[in-house]
């Protein structure tokens, strides 16, 4: 996911989303079926809040599909869930219905990186409160020389503190001084591990 693009859907829709002419309608459809009546054939899937569960004997796996949200065009985004018995799906799509509904859902697309997100937060975010020129001379060097070569491929939601740890003792065997390392001014200093779960929300 990443925020730049987007994961392709693995089914099509044959069908189109019900209509609905009031917003108890609406309400109704945007509910999670009950899973027993959510295993549907794939084909007359609809892009709502409905979940499916199903056994495919192409495979001879059970396979679930919950929709979490919805794409910047607009088209719904899945998640996908499979394993060899019902209760064992039955369960992983519970516990995607339970992201949803706390609001903790994976956004579409390719999981973003520490390089990706320094991308961002150089181009976006940092000129909101810093000049140009501090950023051109004084933080991008900083994250282009230090920060993307270590740490660069990793995930954002998968960075842990021990990973941080490693790179601020790397920093100081370069000569940089513990108390430089230290610093939480950015981007001297990495988000800390819970800071970053809240960026990953607002990718």
């Amino acid at each position: 996911m990443t925020p730049p693009g987007g994961m392709p859907s693995c089914f099509s829709c044959s069908a189109s989303p019900p209509v609905t002419s009031s917003l108890a309608e609406l309400r109704a459809v945007s509910q999670p079926l009950p899973l027993a009546e959510g295993r549907i054939d794939l084909a007359t899937r609809k892009p709502n809040q409905r979940s499916s569960i199903y056994y495919s004997e192409a495979d001879g796996r059970w396979h679930g599909w919950v929709v979490m949200g919805v794409r910047d065009d607009g088209s719904p985004y899945r998640r996908h869930r499979k394993g060899r018995t019902e209760a064992e799906v039955t369960r992983k799509v519970q516990e995607l219905e339970a992201n949803r509904s706390d609001g903790h859902a994976e956004k579409p697309g390719r999981p973003l990186t520490v390089a990706a997100w320094f991308d961002t937060w150089l181009t976006t975010i940092a000129p909101r409160t810093v000049s140009q020129s501090t950023i051109d001379s004084t933080y991008e060097p900083k994250v282009r020389r230090w920060i993307i070569p270590r740490l660069g491929r990793h995930r954002l939601d998968q960075l842990q503190p021990e990973h941080l740890d490693a790179f601020y003792a790397w920093l100081v065997r370069q000569g940089l001084k513990p108390n430089t390392v230290g610093r939480a001014d950015p981007p001297d200093r990495l988000p800390r591990a819970e800071d970053r779960l809240e960026t990953r929300q607002d990718r």
